[in-house]
């Protein structure tokens, strides 16, 4: 800097720098203290101001919208000799990047604020609202503006803060006419002699090639940069421009590192590219006047940058509430449209605009207008199709059953980011809802195929795992054969809860394997619950009935050991009494009937006496068998409790086998008296009658005691009467 001067003026302190030729300042502010920054680069306003034109009844003027515009100042050049017209603006940052030539004036590039420069007498410059007008009696010559410089115009006229990426001058030409500029850059690269040299010219490098959209060519240039000064890692401008590589790229956990630093804190370009992530992970971005910087950002970004972010600006809007917003970022999209794809995410976001502001069927009309357009990627009309089943079933205008058929169909249509996730989870909770419990799961595992990484944060996998203890334990179980039942378990057992739903769940698909005489299956889940997932008075029980499935699979001695590993301090009584019986069977069933009956000892119950008439039989203590066999009989009368005429008269035979070896003449004849008429119906007819009569001979009475046929059924439904009694007592689980 040369030198500096005030310049008098009665309304403003006006101070003229003179710059050495190759002089550069930048300009900002501290509090209430603008700066003079003097740099080596050359320093561009933060917000560029975009002149709008607008045709009226009073003739052509220009606007330039800017927030808060002070009152205009006329200051003479005293290298020129001309007049300027100066309009101050309050907001950092916002001025002309470049300059524009007019008929009767001219508008000067600038830092900071609005410079006019007329060219003849009666041009008019004044504040209008939230914008600069600049016009002329009769109208300015003025070419009118396409629907894209107007829209582009509003949107950068809003405040917005620093910038961070610092975009090139060259980044919004085309690629062929920024290539000269990229082959000095790269020259440059060849020709520094060190790492240091190299570092700023490979973050030009960077800046240049995503002011281009080439993402991957940034990230590489990016990355050269670190290698050569690895500091750079911390820095915010090193990180937003990372962020944004990678976020355009599609690698949303990279980006998300990237911009969710701590050093991008407060930043509003920063916030700006993380609505865009928020918005593509499936979530919202910030509310409130944030939006409304950010949405000023990405308007001063090059077209191929606008279209990446105004998209995501235009979604957040939306949901924030602030429909102006949203409708001004539309049109800018729509004007700025270059192919049938660009057009119909454009159709589809105005869909979501009017269904926001309460015009459903309108927005109804352009999602089904969009379904039925041509959209090459096919996205928009997948997500057209979404909001229009999303927007029926709020408004009850579809049925759910009809709404999953569409929804099911979608998850096909489009595949392989955050709108395949929401429509499979979208899809998984209406089933889920209308009760198809199996077709959620399966709904829901495609979704955790697909998005291991999202279910990290997603509430799908406590959706499955609700789901899965319901169709074992809920009403649904009722639905499912036992086949079914195994079937589903086997498909999604790993979402087995680690809790007491889960230890509901395995007792219930235990019981549906033993339905199915499925008794290894059952003792091997059974099993294992009691070694590692229960404890207490469950485990005991557990292990009772564990040992109940071994005596039906033939294993009586693991039936003894599960008894033994399942043994608890304390229990309660019932459940005590219940282990000690399946105990005794087990050891009657080991040929250990004497230790049996010391178990029972002090058991008086109907289930004691079956295994004590079983214990006395093979003792062949044919007295005390015919006593036990009696009291089982009268307990199930008593109680009304018989079992199946079959069964019965199995028992009956029995008894009456026991006292004719006891010889127990009179005891015969009472049973005869009281049940010869049944026995005449059942399938011992002509057996019982003989046994009855005391006619049959000794070495037959003892081969038929010693036939395996009806003792084995009588003792298959004592194991079933004893399992359930098991199941009732000291457990807190649900009945299997």
């Amino acid at each position: 800097m040369r030198g500096i001067e005030q310049r008098p003026h009665p309304r403003a302190t006006v101070l003229r720098l003179d710059l050495a030729g190759d002089g550069r300042a930048g300009l900002g502010r501290d509090g209430l203290a603008w700066i003079l920054d003097f740099a080596a680069r050359a320093a561009e306003p933060v917000g560029s101001l975009e002149p709008m034109p607008r045709h009226d009844s009073d003739g052509a003027a220009l606007l330039l919208p800017v927030a808060e515009p002070g009152a205009p100042l006329a200051l003479a050049d005293p290298a020129i000799g001309d007049f300027l017209v100066v309009v101050p603006v309050l907001a950092p940052g916002h001025g002309l990047a470049r300059g524009r030539d007019y008929p009767e004036f001219r508008l000067l590039s600038s830092l900071q604020g609005i410079v006019v420069h007329p060219l003849v007498d009666d041009l008019a410059v004044r504040p209008v609202g939230e914008a600069v007008e600049v016009a002329r009696p009769g109208g300015l010559a003025l070419t009118p503006a396409d629907a894209a410089t107007l829209a582009r115009a509003q949107l950068r006229s809003l405040p917005s803060g620093e910038r961070l990426l610092q975009l090139e001058p060259l980044a919004g030409q085309t690629i062929r006419a920024h290539l000269p500029t990229r082959q000095a850059l790269e020259a440059a690269l060849a020709a520094a002699p060190s790492a240091t040299e190299r570092e700023p010219l490979w973050l030009r490098h960077a800046r240049l090639s995503l002011g281009q959209g080439l993402a991957a060519e940034a990230l590489g240039a990016l990355e050269r940069a670190r290698e050569a000064r690895p500091a750079l890692e911390g820095e915010p401008a090193f990180r937003a421009l990372r962020g944004a590589a990678t976020l355009l790229l599609g690698r949303l956990a990279n980006a998300d590192a990237d911009l969710g630093h701590a050093a991008l804190a407060g930043h509003p370009e920063a916030a700006a590219w993380r609505t865009m992530l928020r918005v593509a992970q499936g979530g919202a971005g910030e509310s409130g006047d944030a939006l409304d910087e950010q949405v000023a950002i990405a308007a001063g970004y090059p077209p191929v940058l606008r279209r990446a972010l105004l998209p995501a600006l235009a979604e957040a809007a939306i949901d924030a509430g602030k429909p102006a917003l949203a409708e001004r970022c539309v049109a800018l999209l729509a004007a700025e449209a270059t192919s049938p794809a660009e057009a119909a995410a454009v159709a589809f976001l105005e869909g979501r605009r009017l269904a926001a502001n309460g015009d459903l069927p309108a927005a109804l009309a352009k999602w089904r207008e969009v379904e039925a357009g041509v959209d090459p990627e096919r996205r928009s009309q997948v997500r057209a199709e979404y909001a229009a089943v999303d927007l029926g079933l709020a408004e009850k205008r579809i049925p759910p059953a009809k709404a999953i058929d569409a929804l099911d169909a979608l998850s096909f249509a489009w595949r392989g980011d955050g709108l395949e996730l929401a429509v499979l989870r979208r899809l998984g909770e209406l089933q889920l809802a209308e009760g198809e419990l199996a077709a959620a799961l399966r709904t829901f595992k495609r979704a955790a195929a697909s998005f291991p990484r999202a279910m990290q944060n997603d509430d799908i996998p406590a959706k499955m795992t609700q789901a899965f203890a319901a169709l074992f334990t809920g009403e649904a179980s009722a639905k499912l054969s036992p086949l079914e039942a195994i079937a589903l378990y086997d498909e999604f057992r790993e979402l087995t809860p680690a809790d007491a739903r889960g230890d509901r769940v395995l007792e219930a698909v235990v019981e549906r394997m033993v339905e199915l005489d499925l008794l290894g299956r059952a003792t091997s889940l059974l099993e294992s619950q009691v070694r590692f997932r229960l404890t207490g008075a469950v485990r005991a029980a557990a292990g009772a009935r564990l040992a109940s499935l071994y005596l039906l699979d033939g294993r009586p001695e693991a039936a003894l050991k599960a008894i033994e590993a399942s043994a608890e301090a304390t229990v309660p009584g019932e459940l005590a009494r219940d282990r000690q019986l399946v105990a005794a069977r087990a050891l009657v069933k080991l040929g250990r009937a004497k230790e049996a009956l010391q178990r029972l000892e002090t058991i008086d119950t109907p289930e004691a006496a079956a295994v004590r008439a079983d214990a006395h039989w093979r003792l062949g203590d044919w007295s005390a068998a015919a006593s036990a066999l009696a009291h089982v009989l009268a307990a199930e009368g008593a109680a009304n409790d018989a079992a199946g005429p079959e069964q019965r008269s199995d028992r009956i035979l029995h008894l009456a086998v026991a006292l004719a070896l006891a010889g127990d003449e009179a005891g015969l004849g009472r049973l005869a008296a009281a049940e010869g008429a049944a026995m005449a119906q059942s399938r011992w007819k002509d057996v019982f009658p003989l046994i009855a009569a005391n006619t049959m001979p000794a070495a037959d009475l003892q081969a038929l005691a010693e036939d395996a046929g009806p003792v084995a059924r009588f003792r298959a439904h004592l194991a079933g009467a004893e399992a359930t009694k098991v199941q009732s007592s000291g457990s807190t689980a649900e009945p299997m």
